[in-house]
């Protein structure tokens, strides 16, 4: 439900602004200009709903028509929110709109806009001031907010033909990579599991200590 309100000055009962809002949220939260506020309790408007409707069109509707026909001061759009939404430019306007508006330098040339990518200096001072800066771990909700967007995503061929690449390179990699010793038994081990063997890191897995060398 919607609801359509006038606020009314308090002593000659002028007009002042028609509006409308969901039923019993707009009209009771309505703020006033900052120079009503600043005035008493005493001289504040009145606000008044002076009819309800099922559908927020049809708010919009009668709003726009008791503006047409009230003219209140402090509607600064003479159509409503309704007009407002339904107006569009003719072909010829929007001509005479693109040249005019040629030849102008917009106001945020060479600034940074939010998505936008930064030039090499302000990444390269991006970069010094966050370094050796730790992140916060993720939080529980937020684990679950990945998993969830992740959840039944399909790979292309090629990104899994990619990734495949990638693992068996990994596997050549770890291959390759000489045996460490172990943290543990000291051990030359490889590969080795949170810098122990293969033994030390059963044995800690099941008894929660370091195996005894």
């Amino acid at each position: 439900m919607f609801e359509i309100y006038v606020v009314k000055h308090r002593r000659t009962n002028e007009v002042l602004y028609v509006g409308q809002g969901a039923k019993g949220n707009r009209a009771r939260h309505w703020n006033f200009p900052s120079n009503w506020r600043r005035r008493g309790a005493s001289e504040h408007p009145i606000i008044d709903v002076i009819g309800i409707v099922k559908s927020r069109k049809d708010a919009l509707f009668f709003e726009a028509k008791l503006i047409s026909a009230l003219s209140p001061r402090w509607n600064k759009a003479r159509w409503g929110t309704y007009g407002g939404l339904k107006r569009r430019n003719s072909e010829e306007t929007r001509k005479k709109i693109s040249l005019a508006a040629r030849g102008r330098i917009p106001w945020n040339k060479g600034k940074h806009i939010e998505g936008h990518l930064n030039s090499p200096e302000t990444r390269l001072k991006i970069s010094l001031a966050l370094r050796g800066k730790k992140r916060r771990p993720h939080t529980e909700a937020e684990k679950r907010k990945v998993s969830l967007a992740l959840r039944g995503r399909i790979f292309t061929k090629e990104h899994r033909m990619k990734l495949s690449a990638a693992g068996r390179l990994r596997d050549y990699s770890s291959r390759i990579k000489p045996p460490r010793p172990c943290i543990n038994c000291k051990e030359l081990s490889k590969p080795t599991r949170h810098g122990r063997c293969s033994k030390c890191r059963t044995y800690f897995d099941y008894h929660g200590t370091e195996r005894p060398v």
